[in-house]
């Protein structure tokens, strides 16, 4: 989706609210790899969008590296003990996300 693309070049959103867009794994997957370079956003909103192990898993690979999050929402998706695992282990590298 091109709103993601964009994500590429931002130096001023703050906050992309995508809840209850079906956005599915391959935009989550784009969205975990612009955001691992991405030092603006700091609120990241993904309830309610088909996002299941494939997805988190990069989503985890991002909070490893990222330093400007500090709020995920990922609520009412396709969450699994395995990807919370993965997630919680990310944290472990992340210093400034504090609300997941």
């Amino acid at each position: 989706i091109l709103i993601v693309k964009s994500l590429e070049f931002n130096k001023s959103l703050q906050t992309l609210d995508l809840e209850f867009n079906s956005i599915g794994n391959k935009a989550t997957i784009e969205i975990a790899r612009l955001l691992s370079n991405n030092n603006t956003l700091k609120v990241l909103h993904l309830n309610n969008n088909n996002i299941d192990e494939y997805g988190l898993a990069e989503i985890a690979k991002m909070l490893a590296i990222n330093t400007s999050l500090e709020k995920l929402y990922l609520a009412h998706n396709i969450i699994k003990i395995e990807s919370v695992i993965e997630i919680l282990n990310s944290l472990i590298a992340n210093t400034t996300l504090h609300t997941l």
